[in-house]
């Protein structure tokens, strides 16, 4: 009966261990999110890998374009010709951002935190200084603080 009830403990310290270092490693993982500039691929194979985004399937080309790495600030802007704040994202590495972008101008860029859409843009023209504006119209989403957030971590 001893060796039966030692046993017992053992195993559930053992459990309560693994319970204890899922746990943390979770938060951990939580407080380190990503995010990605993904193309949006317009001939998705059986193959490609998708978002969901309002209900849709968003099918992106891997892999990511430029990440939270390459970010140095973000921003809003006044933009008076279309009389509405935009999103700046400065990255770190203008030649980078020319040519992921150069092949790219009217394709769509799907902005993603993990595996969570947060904003889906056309790319309207080749990026030469570094810097992106995102014409956001979703009023829950404050594109600036959730890059603020993930980049200075």
């Amino acid at each position: 009966m001893a060796i039966l009830v030692k046993s017992m403990r053992n195993t559930l310290l053992i459990i309560i261990m693994l319970f204890s270092c899922t746990a943390t490693a979770t938060a951990t993982a939580e407080n380190h999110d990503k995010l990605f500039f993904y193309i949006k691929d317009e001939q998705p194979t059986k193959d490609s890998k998708f978002l969901l985004y309002r209900g849709q399937k968003l099918f992106y080309l891997e892999p990511a374009i430029l990440t939270e790495k390459d970010i140095t600030t973000a921003y809003n802007k006044y933009n008076s010709h279309m009389a509405m704040n935009m999103t700046i994202i400065k990255f770190s590495d203008a030649k980078k951002v020319h040519k992921v972008t150069k092949d790219n101008v009217r394709k769509t860029i799907i902005l993603a935190v993990n595996s969570e859409v947060i904003s889906v843009a056309m790319l309207m023209a080749e990026i030469t200084d570094g810097k992106i504006s995102v014409m956001d119209n979703s009023p829950t989403t404050d594109l600036v603080s959730i890059i603020t957030r993930i980049t200075s971590k």
